[in-house]
């Protein structure tokens, strides 16, 4: 996928990478749209 002239795709992928090293199993539980979603709405506050 392009990334975005903010940088956001990128920041938001760093994100989800270092969740799921460190809590992997939440990860999988919640399923990762919903992990990406929450990191969304982190960023966008």
């Amino acid at each position: 996928q392009p990334l975005m002239q903010t940088g956001r795709p990128l920041e938001l992928n760093d994100i989800l990478h270092r969740v799921n090293i460190r809590k992997p199993k939440l990860v999988q539980q919640l399923g990762k749209q919903q992990v990406q979603n929450m990191a969304q709405m982190l960023l966008d506050q």
